[in-house]
This record gives C-alpha cells, sequence and structure tokens, in this order.
C-alpha cells in the first residue's frame, strides 16, 4: 500500500478521467485496474467472486449499499425503534439488517435508510459470539421459496472504543444460521 501512496503522490504523474480514450486516460484506466487487483490480492479474495467499487469514504460506501441492497420483501411494519437484543429474533423469516451495538458511525444512519421489516440491534460481541456458537435453536434452513433478504454488517473495530473485534466469527455464524444471511465486513 506504501508503494501506491508513492506513486500516487509522485509529481510527474498525470492522471486523467479514466473513461477517455487518449493516453493518460488509457494510463489511469490501467492503474486503476492494478490497484482493484492488488486490493483484491490484499483480501485473499478472487475478482470472479468479489467486485471492488471505489467511493468517496465509508459513510459513501455504506449509503450506497443501503440504497441498493434488495432485501426483495414489502417492508412497511419495519420495527419503530431499535431495541437491543442478545439473542436473535425467533424467526429469521423477515429482511433483516444485523449489526452490533458498537457500530462504526456510519452504520448508525444506515439502519434508518434500509428498506427491511426489521432492524436487530446485538448488544455487544460477546452475545454474538455466544449466537455463533448456540446452532441447536438459531440454525435455519433456506428454502426454494425464502427470497427474504437478511444483512449483517460488523465493524472490524470500532472508531469509538477502538476495539477490534475477532473476525473470525463470521465463518462460525455462517455456519451455524445456515448461510441464510448476505454478509459484508466493515473495516
Amino acid at each position: 500500500m506504501k508503494d501506491i501512496v508513492a506513486w500516487l503522490t509522485d509529481s510527474s504523474l498525470c492522471l486523467a478521467n479514466p473513461h477517455s480514450r487518449h493516453a493518460s486516460g488509457q494510463f489511469t484506466s490501467n492503474a486503476i485496474e492494478a490497484i482493484r487487483q492488488r486490493i483484491l490480492q490484499y483480501f485473499y479474495v478472487s475478482p470472479t467472486e468479489y467486485a471492488l467499487v471505489f467511493t468517496a469514504n465509508t459513510t459513501a460506501a455504506l449509503k450506497l449499499l443501503a440504497e441498493s441492497f434488495s432485501f426483495e420483501s414489502s417492508a412497511g411494519n419495519k420495527d419503530e425503534k431499535f431495541p437491543l437484543t442478545d439473542r436473535l429474533p425467533a424467526a429469521l423469516t423477515k429482511s433483516t439488517l444485523m449489526m452490533l451495538r458498537d457500530s462504526h458511525t456510519s452504520l448508525i444512519g444506515m439502519r434508518n435508510m434500509v428498506d427491511c421489516e426489521q432492524v436487530v440491534v446485538l448488544q455487544n460481541f460477546d452475545c454474538l459470539q455466544h449466537l455463533a456458537q448456540d446452532d441447536s435453536t438459531h440454525r435455519t434452513e433456506k428454502t426454494s421459496g425464502d427470497n427474504v433478504q437478511k444483512l449483517f454488517v460488523l465493524t472490524a473495530m470500532s472508531n469509538f472504543c477502538a476495539r477490534k473485534y475477532n473476525l473470525r466469527v463470521i465463518r462460525r455464524m455462517q455456519e451455524d444460521l445456515g448461510g441464510v444471511f448476505v454478509w459484508m465486513l466493515q473495516r
């Protein structure tokens, strides 16, 4: 990453609109693609599975996600409040946004933007680990008729208290909850 920053701050560098067909535009387009590939490699993910989109900042990225994520459900009876809980809802049949109480400040605004039936705010990370280990009551099988989307957003590090979270809990939750959530990690 230091190499990328040094390269981008080089005074002899001439960047242009990457959609232009002239030499500087083509150079910029190629540079963006190379940076995209390096970032995907950094996270050990494949470009066939993941798309990398550049946004102005975290807030802009989360706003884009909130506006475009398709919960494929008729909202309208979304809870007015965001009650804290240490348990998952008994039935995971509603379109759901789930996050920790201690989330990046950009996520707090996301709760009000999404068009889903319920927002689950987990009290703390410890109850999240408990949920991931307690698969007997929360395992759900996705049926062919189940088109309700769920989005779980996890902050890797709190910008409130600087706590770093164990990201391995995501894999355990995917296994324990039957893979019913779309997973997003916000760094």
